[in-house]
């Protein structure tokens, strides 16, 4: 998510205007959807593979390149922080470091979620300061069990050769573009009481994104007799779950809920949860 817009709703949620009703607030979020390339990348690992074949100009190019790359992959999915590896591999004739394969090895081997190949790159005629080039990019996403499967990404531009390492390098964050997340707003609806304490505090943490504080506290106020209270925090507990990627615990705690005492805004955020699991 990356943002939100917080409105009012007034008037009791469950069960009329009465004294300690609870209410809720609706809150307009940027949510993370799917890259440009297909894949759905949010909460998983990555590693970017180069390969090299000995020659000083490509193997300068795939390096930088592969380094571009990673780096663009760390500001959309991690903020900045170094969490994507980077590895190189020497070429050898024959060999086919795109099949599936050989990918899935280096799943296994490299310990991540989803890799990313970086083939060897084609270069043009070069005219004045300008090296055309021609690469393909090779993923492999682990975790989507819907496509098991190598996704070929393929593109060409050029590069200048009088800053060549910088040149390279700005190629590869260029070329990442395609695997950054795009945003949608959706709105969620959020139960709280207006009696101060942890329904505050938790509603606070929440509109702040503060998501691990917030399912603190309405792990605590779930743990009540007062069936209506519980029911609340429970399906709150079910939002900051599905904010936080945890979709199966938060059907689990939004199945909890609706036993107790379903709250009018459930059947909306099943329907979004259910929607982010397919």
């Amino acid at each position: 998510m990356k943002r939100a817009i917080l409105s009012w709703l007034s008037g009791a949620l469950l069960l009329g205007v009465v004294s300690c009703s609870p209410q809720a607030f609706s809150m307009a979020v940027d949510m993370r959807q799917p890259s440009r390339s297909g894949l759905d990348l949010a909460g998983k690992s990555f590693a970017v593979v180069y390969l090299q074949n000995g020659d000083e100009k490509t193997g300068e190019f795939n390096a930088n390149f592969a380094n571009g790359f990673a780096e663009k992959l760390e500001d959309e999915y991690f903020g900045g922080h170094r969490k994507v590896a980077l590895y190189s591999i020497a070429q050898q004739e024959g060999a086919k470091y795109a099949s599936k394969d050989t990918l899935v090895n280096l799943v296994m081997d490299l310990n991540a979620d989803v890799i990313f190949l970086v083939d060897m790159p084609a270069f043009g005629t070069q005219e004045s300061e300008e090296v055309p080039f021609h690469v393909n990019v090779f993923a492999y996403d682990s975790m989507n069990r819907d496509e098991d499967k190598v996704y070929a990404y393929t593109g060409s531009n050029s590069v200048t050769a009088k800053d060549w390492e910088t040149a390279c390098n700005k190629a590869g964050y260029e070329a990442g573009n395609i695997f950054a997340p795009q945003w949608e707003t959706e709105r969620f609806s959020m139960i709280y009481y207006d009696t101060g304490g942890l329904w505050e505090k938790a509603s606070i943490a929440a509109a702040n994104f503060q998501w691990q504080e917030a399912i603190e506290c309405w792990l605590e106020l779930a743990d009540t007799d007062n069936v209506q209270k519980r029911s609340c925090a429970e399906y709150n507990l079910a939002l900051g779950c599905f904010m936080e990627g945890q979709y199966q615990l938060a059907l689990e705690w939004l199945d909890r809920s609706d036993a107790d005492m379903p709250v009018y805004v459930s059947k909306g955020l099943r329907s979004k949860i259910k929607e982010r699991m397919k």
